[in-house]
């Protein structure tokens, strides 16, 4: 569950670098088959609340411009909670 902050709408966005968002390669007859299904970018993520991860971790939850929400954590292996489209990892671990 995102949790929003009614009372504190001045927060401040986030600048993400997303990757690319490829599937692939997948081996045909023809050969490998790849497929580019966003180019990298970088987007400016509003924060909209902590979202709980498992039994004891709250992470933060951001949305993009785009409408999809994703959670930014610098864990290894976070499960996606429901209501979030993604989790990004920033490679830092704390």
């Amino acid at each position: 569950m995102i949790h929003l902050d009614l009372f504190n709408e001045d927060k401040p966005t986030l600048l993400v670098n997303l990757p690319v968002l490829q599937y692939g390669p997948v081996k045909t007859d023809a050969g490998q088959v790849r497929a580019i299904l966003r180019g990298a970018e970088d987007v400016a993520a509003k924060p909209v609340g902590d979202v709980q991860t498992s039994p004891r971790i709250k992470e933060p939850a951001y949305e993009l411009p785009n409408g999809e929400s994703v959670v930014i954590t610098t864990r290894k292996a976070t499960p996606r909670p429901a209501n979030i489209d993604g989790v990004l990892s920033n490679g830092v671990q704390s």
